[in-house]
């Protein structure tokens, strides 16, 4: 679908979403405020689609719909990622469900999409073999557009560990960019496509990251993240330093942190190589500062060794959630660790939050591990002793 039409359909969307809401449309209702959801996220507006993906999570729960809740709450999941919100992308994809024995639907592709992208980001290195895994079956057995997700799994799996002709593979031969429709998490294929084929110096890569950003360019009037994102991808593969530092100016003011600081990262790098130590050590601090606020700290921890080499120490100063003990739990967690304690059975914890008795269980199974605990008995001690 080009861009043009795109922006039609978020003006149709938006007719639809405010036509009156019937149980008999429910779902279809649920479908096209998703979509528009997303379209807003494409174009910039991820603070505005992340009100509605929590907006639908609160209507499907009310109508007690599993199928419609589960798709809103990935769907805020991959907003959340976008923004840079890590944490919060991870809490609410990890204790979906997993894929049935029938195939990997596009939730859970999406839920594969942003766990690994947090793994890559956060070096937890088992949950992002464990995503790659899931992406191979996907791949082997989906449809397109489930493909399209789970190779650029693999190929930012396979970044991950330096094997860039790997990466080249997965983001080759007959798998589209961009795509249709166009996910939140396409324009950062598109980055890793550009890196991947500036690195391995491929030329069939190269032109398709080209076509992909005149794409991102043709639409009229000019949406601003997706020209930034143009500009970014074209200034990866030219080597412009000072190209990547307009880019990483635009991309400042967007809702996009991590593409800033991907963006002021990259144009570091390219100052660096031309000499320009001053203005490389302010980009880079830039990136590094983001990166920590963003709590991607593997990134951090990259930017800074680039800083090391250029006569900078910087160290990581933040404060993450606990890995164990009360403090380690998410919202959701405490709040069924609080029912169960009470008495409550996971099904009916189920019910009086309106979730599915999958996801309940596996938020008891996590709250357990974290507190060190293995049944209901040890955690009413707990719970006495911590009062």
């Amino acid at each position: 679908m080009r861009l043009r039409h795109r922006v039609r359909a978020l003006g149709r969307l938006e007719q639809l979403c405010s036509l009156g809401y019937t149980s008999d449309a429910a779902l279809a209702h649920h479908y096209a405020a998703m979509y528009y959801a997303i379209l807003l996220a494409v174009f910039g507006s991820l603070d505005e689609a992340t009100i509605r993906a929590a907006n639908g999570v609160e209507q499907a729960r009310h109508e007690g719909n599993a199928m419609a809740l589960n798709m809103w709450t990935v769907i805020g999941g991959v907003f959340h990622l976008g923004a840079g919100r890590l944490s919060a992308a991870r809490d609410a994809a990890e204790p979906l469900p997993p894929p049935q024995p029938t195939g990997v639907s596009e939730p859970d592709l999406l839920r594969i999409v942003i766990m690994a992208s947090v793994a890559v980001r956060t070096d937890d290195r088992n949950m992002l073999q464990q995503m790659a895994n899931a992406a191979h079956d996907a791949y082997s057995s989906g449809s397109p557009a489930i493909r399209r997700g789970a190779a650029y799994v693999l190929a930012l799996a396979a970044w991950q560990r330096d094997d860039v002709h790997e990466a080249v593979r997965w983001l080759g031969g007959d798998i589209a960019l961009l795509g249709t429709p166009l996910q939140v998490y396409a324009l950062d294929r598109l980055i890793l496509s550009a890196r991947v084929a500036s690195a391995a110096g491929d030329a069939g890569l190269r032109a398709r990251v080209l076509q992909a950003a005149e794409v991102l360019e043709c639409e009229q009037p000019a949406g601003p993240l997706l020209v930034a994102v143009a500009g970014y991808a074209r200034g990866i593969l030219e080597r412009d330093a000072d190209a990547l530092v307009a880019v990483a100016s635009a991309l400042h003011s967007s809702s996009r942190p991590l593409l800033y600081a991907g963006a002021a990262e990259d144009a570091g790098g390219e100052l660096a190589r031309a000499g320009r130590d001053a203005e490389a050590i302010e980009s880079l601090n830039k990136a590094f500062d983001t990166f920590v606020e963003c709590e991607a700290l593997a990134d951090a921890r990259r930017v800074g060794r680039a800083l090391r080499q250029l006569g900078v120490e910087r160290r990581i100063v933040t404060h993450p959630r606990a890995r164990t003990g009360w403090d380690s739990l998410t919202d959701s967690e405490l709040t069924i660790v609080h029912l169960i304690s009470a008495g409550a059975t996971n099904r009916s914890v189920a019910q009086q939050l309106q979730l599915s008795p999958h996801t309940v269980k596996t938020h008891v199974r996590n709250a357990f591990a974290k507190l060190g605990i293995t049944s209901r008995a040890q955690l009413t001690q707990l719970i006495r002793g911590a009062d």
